[in-house]
């Protein structure tokens, strides 16, 4: 993730360049791709890029907290800077509320299961969907 902050910052903002850059060589430039496209996703929603449509294209630029990451003096800082929007992205929050309520019982049985993230940071729509399960299980 920080990788791809920093090769965004550079101005890499094309998905095939940016997952050949991040290491993806596959087999189709779609592939490539699409990991570069993965890495976009995840950082929106952490909201560190935004991206807007001009024209035919996409416009992909860091928001404020990226550019922070992004701009860090050093590597420590940039971690530490993206391990606090990583904590802030809701989903992480409400598995952290449930599991500190629960958890704070001696010898309590295991509380966090595939079962309980889905619960907690899928809605509802998505519950049935083939990807919603295979999240919640990573």
């Amino acid at each position: 993730m920080l990788k791809a902050i920093l090769l965004i910052h550079q101005g890499i903002t094309n998905s095939y360049e940016l997952g050949y850059k991040l290491g993806n060589r596959g087999k189709k430039d779609v592939y490539i791709s699409r990991h570069g496209q993965y890495a976009k996703q995840a950082l929106e929603a952490l909201k560190l890029i935004t991206r807007m449509r001009q024209g035919n294209k996409w416009l992909t630029e860091l928001t404020q907290k990226g550019r922070l990451i992004a701009e860090a003096p050093n590597e420590d800082l940039q971690v530490r800077l993206l391990i606090e929007a990583m904590l802030s992205y809701p989903p992480v929050w409400r598995i952290i509320d449930a599991v500190s309520l629960k958890q704070s019982q001696l010898n309590s049985v295991l509380v966090l299961n595939d079962q309980v993230v889905k619960e907690l940071t899928f809605p509802e729509v998505l519950k049935d969907a083939d990807t919603s399960n295979r999240r919640s299980q990573t």
